[in-house]
This record gives structure tokens, sequence and C-alpha cells, in this order.
């Protein structure tokens, strides 16, 4: 109630000042000026994602463009949005659903242009499970940033070939002038990151196994492959043989006993 009040009394107040928006338009945009700190409502970014044909965004083809969340609009609408506001392009590259020897079978999409910036959503969240800590030489700090080994600016890639885990102190030694690093495959699949010091000493780092590096490497008690209904099985084959073996046992020296008494 405190905070409809405050709202409330700052959206009159503007109104009494001439102010042409209602009180609810009023109190809407007080409230995010508020949570945001910006001085106004419109001033806060929003990221929307339209996809479009190259040709429906550079010139007039009519191919309608989708909105993400709500669906196809008019091309005449998407070119408008794009005109007003900043834009990002990202490309999508695309073949025909049906292959190269259908064309007429639509598109579907099988890659994205590796150009954002940054390492955000599944991307970042997989080289966080790959590097498990910081990738800088004798550091196992928690990770704080994901950087491109080849800078950004250079024509590094964001993808996970171009990304390694650091701290915040080893992001920012990275970039300290006479550092460089580089990637060095060793086989088997593998690489290690090479680390140069501004006095030419090389230091390197490798990317630890997904269950990490441990005293030693421990033996699955169960072997790969098998199935939780035929562990069962096994344990209750093994329970019954065990009981068999008993009862048998002592059978046979009861036996005996009476054999010796005769």
């Amino acid at each position: 109630m405190a905070c409809f009040t405050a709202l409330d009394g700052q959206a009159r107040g503007l109104k009494a000042d001439g102010d042409t928006r209602t009180i609810n338009q009023l109190m809407a945009d007080t409230l995010v000026e508020r949570l945001t700190g910006q001085t106004r409502a419109a001033d806060v970014a929003a990221e929307i994602g339209l996809l479009m044909r190259p040709e429906t965004l550079f010139t007039d083809e009519d191919t309608a463009a989708v909105l993400a969340g709500y669906g196809p609009i008019p091309p005449g609408i998407a070119r408008n949005i794009t005109g007003h506001t900043k834009v990002w392009v990202r490309r999508l590259f695309t073949r025909p659903a049906g292959g190269e020897d259908q064309p007429g079978g639509g598109e579907q999409i099988i890659g994205r242009d590796p150009r954002r910036r940054r390492f955000d959503g599944p991307l970042g969240d997989l080289i966080r499970a790959v590097d498990q800590h910081c990738q800088r030489p004798w550091c196992d700090h928690h990770i704080d940033d994901i950087d491109h080994r080849t800078p950004y600016t250079d024509g590094g890639t964001t993808t996970t070939a171009d990304g390694d885990a650091y701290c915040r102190r080893s992001h920012t030694t990275k970039h300290l002038p006479g550092f460089t690093i580089r990637r060095e495959d060793i086989g088997t699949g593998t690489h290690q990151l090479v680390w140069t010091t501004p006095t030419a000493h090389t230091y390197t780092s490798r990317r630890p196994p997904p269950l990490g590096h441990g005293p030693h490497v421990a033996t699955p008690k169960t072997p790969p492959g098998t199935s939780v209904a035929e562990r069962r099985l096994q344990r209750r084959i093994g329970t019954h043989t065990s009981t068999r073996t008993t009862h048998t046992t002592t059978q046979t020296s009861a036996r005996t006993t009476g054999h010796l008494r005769q």
C-alpha cells in the first residue's frame, strides 16, 4: 500500500503540472524509472528478436518477418522497428529442408554466426562445466569470467574452441602488456594453453577431466552398460545361491554325524 500511495502521489503531481499521460501511465513509468535508475522509462533498454531474410531487411522484399514470442509480422513493420532502434545483426545459416536436391521444401536453420561477443546462455554453461576452474596455470579459483583466447577485436569467435574460463584476477592479468596465450595440441584430441609472460617464461595448463584429477582414477563398481534391473537380478541370484550352499552344507554335516554314531 505504501508503494502504491507513493506512486499515485507522484503521478498526480506530474498530472497537475500538465503531463498528458494518464495516471496509470504515469504510475507505471515512475515505477520503471525508480527500479532502473533511469531518468525516463523510455531510456530503459529492451531486447527483442526479429527473424527475417536479408532481402526483407535491406530491400523492399515482402516476405514476412517473425517477432520472437509473437509470430509473423508484416515486413514493413519489421523494417520500421529496425530503423528506429539500436540493432545488432546476427546471421543464421540455413539450407533446404529437403536437401540440396529438393530446394522447394522450405529451409532449416543449421547454425548461427559466432560473432556474438558474450559467452552467455548454454554456451557459457558448457565452458564452465568443461573448464571447472580458472585456466591460468596453477590457479584453481572459481570461475568469474569467460574470455576469448584470440581477442574479439582481432577476429576471435564466440565458440567453445576460443573461450576460456578465468577468475577475475587472471582475466585482468592476461590483458597486461607482455602476456600472450596460445593453444597447443598435444594429441589424443586434447590441447593445453601456453602462457608466455613478459620475461619470456612459458607455463602450461590443461582442462581437467570431467570428474577432476583426484588422487587416483577410481574403477567403477558397476561395469558400464549394466542396467539397474540386471544388477538387482544379479544380487538376487547371489543371495539365493549363498542360501542353498549353506543349507546343503548343514545337511551333509548332519548325515555325516549320524553315520559316525552308527
